[in-house]
């Protein structure tokens, strides 16, 4: 940095020396052979005794010169001149460092960039992962309600078929156990008490069914008959019991 910073101060050094005076252009030759964080092959010593010297070299007109100041002032292009290039070095140095810097930069700008692409391109598909967990969600749930209803149905029906079941029980034990008996038997259905109790049972089941009351007051008379006993009217009445 220190060397950078001194490279800089020489460069505006040689700006102010173009349009300076002749005694401001050898100060500054001086103060340049001085400046000891310049580099130059020449060593420190031999830099000290050429800035010493460069007033009297260089201040003196030029047919005027003795030919060792002549020496002198060549001595001083040559080591002007190899801090010069030295210089150039350490500025070439810092442009190809500040081009490999801005190189590495873009570098890490496309990845940056392609690193954001693919990070979108997670979020959406995460976003997208997550409206298709809600759908399942959502479809699961619907199921499960469409599954719960089903299974009140199913307990509904069975409800239902047990209902029937004993309501067919009931009447096929009015069918057979007290109606068939009836029709085949009459008053011998047991003893004439007995067949009189299973006839108003019938009647009563009968009424319970929502059977005419004419057909109800009719029935008993007929079904407590003797088969043999029953006339053509009979079998009307004991058909509308049957149905």
């Amino acid at each position: 940095m220190g060397k950078r910073a001194a490279a800089t101060g020489t460069i505006q050094a040689w700006k102010r020396f173009r349009g300076a005076g002749t005694k401001s252009k050898v100060n500054t030759i001086v103060s340049v052979l001085k400046d000891s964080t310049l580099e130059c092959q020449v060593p420190a010593s031999a830099r000290s005794m050429l800035a010493e010297g460069a007033p009297t070299a260089l201040s003196t007109a030029v047919e005027q010169r003795h030919k060792f100041q002549i020496e002198m002032f060549a001595l001083i292009a040559e080591t002007l001149n190899d801090m010069a290039k030295r210089l150039q070095g350490k500025v070439d140095e810092a442009k190809s460092a500040a081009a490999k810097l801005t190189a590495e930069q873009e570098a890490k700008k496309v990845e940056l960039t392609g690193a954001s692409h693919l990070l979108t391109e997670a979020k959406d598909a995460a976003a997208a992962k997550a409206t298709e967990y809600d759908d399942a969600k959502s479809r699961r749930e619907q199921m499960e309600l469409a599954l719960a209803s089903l299974e009140s149905d199913g307990v509904t029906l069975k409800r239902r078929r047990d209902q029937i079941v004993k309501e067919q029980s009931k009447f096929t034990d009015i069918r057979d156990n007290m109606l068939k008996v009836l029709l085949e038997k009459g008053s011998e259905a047991g003893s004439e008490k007995n067949a009189k109790k299973l006839c108003e049972k019938l009647m009563k089941q009968i009424s319970q069914l929502g059977g005419e009351p004419a057909l109800q007051a009719s029935a008993p008379s007929v079904l407590l008959k003797k088969p043999e006993e029953r006339q053509g009217f009979d079998s009307h009445v004991l058909e509308a019991v049957e149905a």
